[in-house]
């Protein structure tokens, strides 16, 4: 093979060389070699991304460290190889990492993301997200450009020739630190902002709750009632399954937060 298409082969799957090392972790080349029943040289020049294995290699490099061959060729964040949170990453975007840790979550949490992904606030509020992001990456960006970099970025704007009176002299320091601290505002409003929509979110759950109040407030008197005994252990607001008369009690597992 030509070092061109070596090359070619290797910008095409960047992430083995650095999958394939956290593999090794601290193992020495003889060890992680001995480990796989590949060569010592061969091993060596995985590690330093010199080569490429082939389907077969890769498939016995999978088999041995218990990972998915789509994981080692950098297809997937998924390493453990499960084939519905494969298909979930390929269809929704999401990372093999966010989708097991919404598995991980107990009925509650799932409760209440649900809401929170039905709510006609979501979209807003993710949005909001990125755009703190951004205000904070250009705030910090722009508070390392020199004097002069940041002049030509905002020199024409109302920030930078910001004027509080005839008498008084701006100097580009000064046209600096304006600039700068209108970008720190615009970040703190769009925490503000954001901040506000999470506010409605809620908001808007406290509302869908109310049809339920009565049956709320009986699961909290029951609460009450039975604080202290050994075999109570309250749970985000509702009794637990080892209370006797538990079925006599409606359960907010039962209520369905439409």
């Amino acid at each position: 093979m030509s070092n061109t298409v070596e090359k070619n082969k290797r910008k095409k799957m960047p992430d083995f060389k650095t999958r394939f090392n956290r593999l090794r972790g601290e193992m020495s080349q003889d060890a992680f070699a001995k480990k796989l029943g590949i060569s010592r040289p061969t091993v060596g020049s995985y590690i330093n991304g010199d080569r490429l294995p082939d389907a077969t290699i890769i498939k016995i490099i999978a088999e041995k460290c218990d990972v998915s061959s789509d994981w080692l060729l950098g297809l997937t964040d998924d390493s453990r190889g499960d084939i519905s949170v494969m298909e979930i990453e390929k269809e929704l975007k999401l990372t093999a990492g966010a989708i097991y840790s919404i598995k991980d979550c107990d009925y509650d949490l799932i409760t209440v993301l649900n809401f929170i992904l039905k709510s006609e606030h979501f979209s807003k509020l993710l949005s909001g997200v990125l755009d703190v992001k951004r205000a904070k990456i250009r705030h910090e960006y722009y508070s390392k450009l020199p004097i002069d970099e940041l002049e030509e970025i905002y020199g024409k704007t109302k920030e930078w020739n910001y004027t509080p009176s005839p008498h008084f002299t701006w100097n580009k320091s000064d046209a600096r630190l304006r600039v700068l601290k209108t970008l720190e505002e615009r970040y703190e409003f769009l925490r503000w902002s954001t901040s506000k929509v999470l506010d409605n979110i809620l908001e808007d759950e406290i509302d869908n709750m109310e049809s339920h109040s009565s049956t709320i407030l009986a699961v909290l008197e029951h609460e009450a009632k039975t604080a202290g005994s050994p075999q109570e252990e309250h749970i985000l607001g509702y009794p637990s399954r080892s209370i006797a008369d538990e079925d006599l009690i409606p359960d907010f597992n039962d209520l369905d937060f439409e």
